[in-house]
């Protein structure tokens, strides 16, 4: 069993959007749990972990497959191990990345004694778009966008399992989990439109273990320097 849990914190505000907005208020609205909490969805968090591991493994000439292994393939590569493929399923579970927990007990305090809860975890920016062929504002084209305030810190945890690591001890340190680890802390901008200002952090890995025993942060750079 893996467990690793890691804290984003958000030097500006972020946008990870549903695809829906609020008529007349907000054009594109962010990602929310069932409390109305600001949040960032296991799936994106995998994706974009993902492709931060791919550039790991490229850095330190690993070879991956290009799009996924296929079930000819007798094991996986280290990427499709950690993160899975369509013909080998990912053991991992990626949770949602919360606001921290005083902020749930402070909205279930104000609820309880009828208070009103400022919402400051998220905010509405005003921005345009450009008419491409002419290079001017376009047509109707203000728009408001909503986001996470870049004050909020959002914690996350990964579990499970990955292929070829079941039951290992905790020191014998394989590029799986390699990739995973570096990954997370390779990640500088997280949801969309990063090139209006939305979503640069860094990601900070808060704890680690193999099968309850902590993992140290040497092994993980032991396993880097080794063939």
């Amino acid at each position: 069993m893996i467990e690793i849990a890691y804290k984003i914190t958000l030097h500006e505000p972020l946008c990870v959007g549903t695809g829906r907005g609020i008529p007349w208020l907000v054009d594109s609205t962010t990602c929310r749990d069932h409390e109305n909490m600001p949040i960032i969805p296991g799936s994106t968090i995998k994706g974009r972990l993902r492709a931060a591991s791919r550039a790991l493994a490229a850095r330190m000439g690993w070879v991956m497959c290009a799009r996924g292994c296929p079930n000819t393939a007798a094991a996986p590569c280290h990427l499709c191990a950690a993160f899975g493929s369509a013909a080998f399923p990912c053991g991992l579970r990626f949770s949602p990345a919360r606001a921290a927990s005083l902020y749930y007990e402070m909205k279930k305090l104000a609820d309880r004694e009828g208070w009103p809860l400022p919402d400051r975890l998220v905010s509405t920016r005003t921005g345009i778009r450009k008419a491409k062929t002419r290079g001017v504002v376009a047509h109707g084209a203000l728009f408001n966008t909503e986001c996470v305030d870049p004050r909020v810190e959002l914690n996350g945890t990964i579990t499970g399992e990955i292929f070829g690591l079941e039951h290992r001890p905790a020191h014998e340190v394989v590029r799986p989990l390699v990739l995973v680890l570096g990954g997370l802390q390779l990640i500088r901008y997280i949801g969309g439109d990063k090139a209006r200002g939305f979503g640069a952090c860094d990601v900070i890995v808060t704890h680690a273990a193999v099968e309850g025993a902590s993992l140290r942060m040497e092994d993980v750079l032991a396993s880097l320097e080794g063939p």
